[in-house]
């Protein structure tokens, strides 16, 4: 998976909140621990990278989303629960949120996109992409 930025302690926790999604919303002593240090510590360094852990979090759970969703055969519900939602339409207020647009209007406009060029450029990618 690709959540790489310039920041290798960054892109470390991004990493460790990744593999956790699928059980949920990794609390954050969970990802302390796993990189042998206090939740303090944590959100200390986080906090020096401009990063608060809800806000990395979601940030994680956005670009998945969108290279999930990004994928005509991945059903939306099983995208929603990979990252630890547990209602599609948590997903769904989400992802809006994330993109501006539905899972589906974003899935149908990267359809649009990739398989006719005239019809319009991709979607811009994220900076966190």
């Amino acid at each position: 998976m690709e959540l790489q930025g310039v920041d290798p302690f960054v892109d470390g926790v991004r990493e460790m909140v990744a593999r956790r999604l699928v059980a949920g919303r990794p609390p954050i002593w969970t990802v302390a621990r796993g990189l042998a240090m206090s939740v303090r510590t944590l959100q200390r360094r986080l906090a020096e990278k401009g990063w608060s852990y809800s806000e990395l979090v979601d940030d994680v759970r956005g670009v998945m989303a969108r290279r999930r969703v990004a994928h005509p055969r991945v059903p939306f519900g099983e995208v929603a629960s990979d990252l630890g939602f547990a209602e599609q339409a948590s997903f769904t207020r989400a992802f809006r949120r994330w993109t501006g647009l539905t899972p589906r209007e974003y899935r149908r406009r990267r359809g649009l996109a990739a398989t006719s060029p005239s019809l319009g450029q991709p979607l811009p990618a994220r900076a966190a992409e």
